[in-house]
């Protein structure tokens, strides 16, 4: 994805800074690119792009930790750990971002680091925008695929609400948008260089607080037959391309909520809540970002469970009955629903176990015995499957 922006070639071993032309480091590799950073002598630059990466592999960690805590160094003097690319040629969509930057921030020099996102249809790019002082601007948000164009253009939308209806919470500011031939763009706030935030993974007070404060701005009550139309809906258009067993499971996990659920309690959710779209600010502000999957119906608990499974899984590297344990019994979870006075935990978490099946096989366009290979997909099944039994 990274061509729509610059094609490049692959660079040999750079041993000194006697290379010429626009340079960039890639991470983890350039068999699988994430992140693409400016190689130059702008170590605050290198350092900005840094925190953009968040890898869950050990080599990945590591690479992160040592240029951490190196400020830059193992980036410059080892360059055989890294891959480096030289630009070929510029395509219209990056100089029209770079020029829009120039002028909007009143920047001659502007430097990109770029994240490609998850691959699939709502893949988007984030460009992190610095100057020649190492100062972070704010972030670009890209997509040319009629997913990822959406998902920019329902950020938008809710960043408009949210920025006006939630106190407990600091979350990005729209500076900018536009289209630019297939592209859709956002330009918004970030947090800057002088911002101080605590990179945490665990859920605490003040995530619990942010859900809070929606389930009090918005709480309404949907029939559960009413509310679970689409999902019945999903769940038949999957019949002959995806395999018999996982339509069995999810079958039984949707006739289970229309049996013992009668109504379901609907409220804002960000819809992708987790440690790596929310940063605790040292002063104890919460900040929440990247709101393309922003709801005004989602389920109460959606936004709670969808943090603990994710952190579960990706962090934790956990099995399905691992993370059941871990979830039930967690104590801001149980405070949470006392707070809210709903105790069908299990039954929203059923819902919610659906309904992010069903997003993750649509987005990634999964066929057959696909299902069986992806992860997220297989522990959220088999999670389904024990609440219905023990449910029973």
């Amino acid at each position: 994805m990274i061509e729509q922006l610059f094609t490049y070639k692959l660079n040999k071993p750079i041993i000194n800074n006697s290379h010429k032309g626009d340079m960039y480091i890639v991470l983890p590799s350039i068999k699988k690119p994430k992140l693409f950073i400016p190689h130059n002598d702008n170590e605050i630059v290198i350092v900005n792009g840094i925190k953009m990466y968040t890898p869950y592999s050990i080599k990945g960690k590591l690479i992160k930790e040592m240029i951490s805590v190196n400020n830059a160094y193992i980036l410059r003097k080892l360059p055989f750990l890294i891959s480096n690319i030289s630009v070929l040629e510029y395509s219209g969509i990056y100089k029209h971002l770079f020029e829009k930057c120039q002028n909007l921030f009143n920047e001659n020099h502007i430097y990109f680091n770029i994240y490609l996102g998850t691959s699939g249809e709502n893949q988007k790019l984030t460009l992190q925008i610095n100057n020649e002082n190492g100062e972070i601007l704010g972030y670009i948000k890209l997509g040319n695929k009629v997913g990822s164009s959406n998902m920019i253009n329902k950020e938008r939308a809710a960043l408009n609400i949210v920025n006006n209806k939630f106190k407990t919470i600091k979350t990005p500011l729209l500076i900018s948008y536009g289209k630019y031939n297939d592209f859709s763009y956002t330009i918004q706030t970030g947090l800057t260089n002088n911002i101080s935030y605590e990179n945490s993974n665990e859920l605490s007070k003040e995530h619990l607080e942010f859900l809070y404060e929606a389930f009090l701005i918005k709480n309404d009550y949907i029939q559960s037959s009413v509310y679970l139309m689409d999902i019945a809906t999903q769940i038949n258009k999957l019949n002959g391309i995806i395999d018999p067993k996982s339509i069995e499971i999810l079958e039984e996990g949707y006739l289970y909520l229309i049996d013992n659920v009668n109504r379901f309690v609907t409220t804002y959710i960000h819809g992708d809540f987790a440690p790596w779209n929310s940063y605790l600010l040292y002063n104890k502000k919460l900040y929440v970002f990247d709101w393309e999957y922003f709801s005004e119906d989602g389920p109460i608990f959606y936004d709670l469970f969808h943090y603990l499974i994710q952190l579960e899984i990706l962090v934790k590297k956990n099995n399905y009955k691992k993370i059941i344990n871990n979830i039930t019994k967690n104590p801001l979870l149980i405070e949470y629903s006392r707070t809210i006075k709903n105790d069908q935990v299990k039954e929203y978490l059923v819902l919610y176990l659906i309904k992010s099946a069903l997003d993750l096989i649509q987005e990634n366009n999964l066929k057959g015995l696909e299902v069986y290979s992806n992860k997220f997909i297989n522990i959220r099944l088999a999670m389904i499957r024990y609440f219905v039994s023990e449910l029973k």
